[in-house]
């Protein structure tokens, strides 16, 4: 009988602990190590979207030019503060390159099919009853506040429906009466029927503890200091232990999620992955009247509004400021201001909770999942960006069958680290 295969997931965030749900269902001994409790890094924040149409990367044509004016205002949805990274002139240079037309679509597809994917997933692993947390498909708005936006509504629109998703666009006033909760700035939305929204956090939780009833390893308050070697194979890791104490971890597979800190593990190893951390931002404050039914994203703010049962979260922003966690006031208030200008009623903020966290950013908005070149018993699932909830699920079923050589059900070739 062959003896069972075992893995090592660094991370228990949504990435790390999707894969180690299918390892764990195609057989494998898993252990998940993490230095803090499930859930409770990137994915306590989210915008909680599970939307395939989400899937266009950041980087596209004419986004250079708007980029640029944007890093001029602190408070704009994209913002570079420049300082001694010798990593950032490379991924810039990288953001640049994929700024074209052929790439923003083929990426689009890519990330499309592994978030579609993601979400049938979803709906599979809740109906098993593997995990119970907060989920909802019943669609999501995209608002438009902008005469260019109107322009750019229709287009989107046509754009969608030509990939497939059925679409419905609505003029101002008709979106109000389809949507109460929107304000009469809002001179345009794009009904997405097929979208979904859920609690990140809820979904961790959740996960976590069936994973421990089915024998998973969980580790929490313990940080990967390196990646262990023997010659080009990755056996484990060297972790550091809430005693204080150094420790090895070893495996025949060792699955690097960390997110943003994905490439201060990975370089330990050699392998130098052009991930920067994308400073994100939230705002979470007890459901009001007036609150909408299904997310909003007020597009041209890049501000997404979520009901969350007995909460509301607007989330937005991205600040490449390298890992400062700081909560920059300025930026952050320019989250709750855009989601504002989308809904008719004031947005209470007594006992508001502020959260900014590190979304792990490539140049192409593309995720790394994969096999790094020359380094056997490595894996790397990072990168997602904005999405990683939304392609959480797909990214495990993929760790998964290329561990197992097994089909894959997207083609993980735009993927490869």
């Amino acid at each position: 009988m062959a003896a069972e295969r075992s893995a090592l997931v660094l991370g228990a965030g949504v990435i790390g602990l999707s894969c180690a749900y299918f390892l764990r269902r195609a057989g494998w001994k898993v252990t998940v190590v993490d230095q803090g409790e499930p859930g409770h890094g990137c994915s306590r924040g989210t915008a909680g979207l599970l939307c395939p149409a989400h899937s266009q990367p950041l980087p596209g044509p004419g986004v250079l030019a708007r980029a640029l004016r944007w890093m001029l205002r602190e408070d704009s949805p994209f913002h570079i503060r420049f300082r001694l990274d010798p990593a950032l002139p490379g991924w810039l240079l990288g953001f640049a390159r994929a700024c074209t037309l052929a790439r923003s679509r083929a990426g689009f597809e890519a990330i499309c099919a592994l978030a579609t994917l993601s979400l049938r997933l979803f709906e599979e692993v809740l109906e098993s009853g593997d995990a119970d947390f907060y989920f909802e498909r019943r669609g999501g708005y995209w608002a438009f506040v902008t005469e260019g936006g109107v322009a750019h509504a229709r287009k989107e629109a046509d754009e969608l429906r030509r990939n497939g998703f059925p679409v419905e666009f609505l003029a101002g006033d008709a979106a109000r009466e389809r949507e109460p909760a929107l304000s009469e700035a809002v001179r345009a939305a794009v009904l997405l029927p097929g979208d979904a929204h859920g609690s990140s956090l809820g979904f961790a939780e959740s996960l976590a503890a069936s994973l421990k009833r089915q024998g998973v390893r969980l580790e929490t308050g313990v940080r990967a200091l390196s990646l262990l070697r023997e010659g080009g194979r990755v056996r484990g890791a060297e972790i550091l232990t809430g005693a204080g104490t150094r420790e090895e971890r070893t495996a025949d597979e060792t699955v690097v999620a960390l997110g943003a800190f994905t490439p201060l593990l990975t370089r330990t190893a050699g392998v130098r992955l052009p991930i920067q951390p994308a400073k994100g931002y939230s705002a979470t404050v007890r459901t009001f009247e007036g609150v909408p039914t299904i997310p909003v994203t007020v597009a041209e703010r890049k501000v997404i509004i979520t009901p969350l049962q007995d909460q509301v979260r607007f989330a937005g922003t991205l600040e490449l400021a390298g890992y400062d966690a700081s909560l920059n006031e300025r930026r952050y208030r320019a989250v709750i201001a855009g989601g504002q200008e989308g809904l008719a009623t004031e947005i209470p903020l007594d006992g508001e909770v502020a959260w900014s966290g590190f979304r792990p950013l490539t140049p192409t908005s593309l995720p790394f999942v994969g096999r790094p070149r020359g380094r056997e018993g490595l894996l790397v699932a990072a990168g997602h960006g904005m999405l990683g909830f939304t392609l959480s699920l797909g990214t495990g079923r993929l760790v998964q069958q290329l561990l197992d050589r097994e089909p894959p059900t997207v083609n993980p070739a735009p993927f490869a680290p």
